[in-house]
């Protein structure tokens, strides 16, 4: 949501529980602020509601589009195609480990394509 969000300025942050990103989301590493199992399905649905809207709204002339946040003085400029596709790698990396716990566990892994 942070490079959808904030960086990209794609609506629909308020409809999540992370209005600000860049503040409340916990990241990766947060041990402090970990989901229950129906918070992060929650959480899971509504984000994904951002990148629904993005795919649905945003054309290939600006997928193209260089952008900088204006509140960073020393931005790195991307592109919103850019931006799009570190979420789905991002999210990709997470399926991956998940699938893998889940194969360790002796349950079925996540299959992406059936």
């Amino acid at each position: 949501m942070f490079w959808l969000c904030d960086f990209a300025g794609a609506r629909g942050a308020k409809a999540t529980r992370f209005t600000n990103a860049a503040n409340d989301c916990p990241g990766d590493d947060d041990v402090e602020h970990v989901l229950s199992s129906a918070d992060l399905v929650e959480a899971l649905d509504s984000t994904f509601w951002i990148v629904e809207r993005c795919l649905e709204s945003w054309t290939l002339p600006m997928l193209g589009e260089v952008i900088t946040h204006p509140e960073w003085p020393n931005s790195p400029s991307q592109t919103r195609g850019w931006a799009l596709q570190r979420v789905f790698a991002h999210d990709v990396w997470h399926i991956a480990e998940l699938s893998e716990s889940l194969t360790r566990a002796g349950l079925p892994g996540i299959d992406l394509w059936a």
